[in-house]
């Protein structure tokens, strides 16, 4: 198939290892959307549950592929997608997160048309509960390096950007289980690409018990901080600093939310 300069073909990867409570949320915001040129890759890890029966639902309904076998992990599954993608423009979504609504790959497709320059977008997004309900909407602020250092703001399921960027910086680093994210998008401002916000509601982040966002916080900020953060700026001093602050809001929030059951609005 030729490539379509009016229509490029955009990739979009999940990974997913049991995740059946979720998964059919975030294909249907794939298949819904109104862009014809889609391809979702689905890396799945061996699921037991039923993922593989809700795969098999879809898979003809729309422009799906997918795999079910071990993988290494998270990053692991990802760069196995990226492999698989045929893509001009590429996105990972986690299979707990979804677009938010029909017409957001079209709008993110129209930006990189429109704009040569530009290599790698990210927008707003809210962030859901388990059943899905918007707790907060978040506009995350323009991009700069320094805020990228201080507090890893960018939302991965609102990114996307071309596959020459991703040529450029090399697949997701698999020795990390936590910041590969974070170390991806400081990987892509190293090679001079221009990334940029987006006025657009893109993506639902859902919080779940079992979401590493939330079961799994320490060792989640511990990593960034302390392991992608010191590759790319030599001051300790100043990455520990924002580590400490961090973790003193993090559990800050968490005694008030054990002493009045409810969490608090303080943020770092």
């Amino acid at each position: 198939m030729k490539p379509d300069p009016q229509n490029p073909l955009v990739s979009i990867i999940t990974p997913s290892y049991n995740q059946a409570e979720f998964i059919e949320t975030n294909i249907l915001s794939i298949s819904r959307q109104q862009y014809p040129n889609i391809e979702h890759i689905v890396v799945d890890g061996g699921s037991s549950d039923a993922t593989l029966h809700i795969l098999k639902k879809h898979e003809n309904t729309y422009n799906l592929r997918w795999v079910s076998e071990p993988d290494n992990g998270q990053a692991h599954a990802i760069n196995k997608g990226f492999d698989m993608a045929g893509g001009d423009i590429l996105a990972y979504l986690n299979s707990d997160d979804s677009y938010i609504n029909s017409k957001v790959i079209g709008s993110v497709v129209d930006c990189f048309k429109a704009n040569a320059n530009i290599d790698m977008v990210y927008g707003s997004y809210n962030i859901t509960n388990s059943e899905g309900a918007v707790v907060r909407h978040i506009k995350p602020p323009l991009f700069s390096f320094r805020l990228l250092l201080k507090s890893g703001f960018i939302p991965q399921p609102t990114v996307f950007l071309r596959r020459t960027v991703l040529s450029k910086t090399g697949l997701l680093d698999e020795s990390l289980h936590y910041g590969m994210d974070l170390d991806l998008w400081f990987r892509v401002h190293k090679t001079n690409a221009e990334i940029r916000r987006l006025d657009l509601d893109i993506a639902n982040f859902r919080l779940h018990s079992q979401s590493k966002t939330v079961s799994q916080t320490a060792k989640l900020i511990r990593e960034g901080y302390l392991t992608v953060r010191p590759r790319y700026s030599a001051n300790m001093l100043r990455i520990r600093y924002y580590y400490l602050r961090v973790l003193l809001v993090m559990y800050l929030k968490r005694f008030l939310k054990a002493c009045y059951g409810k969490s608090s609005s303080i943020s770092s």
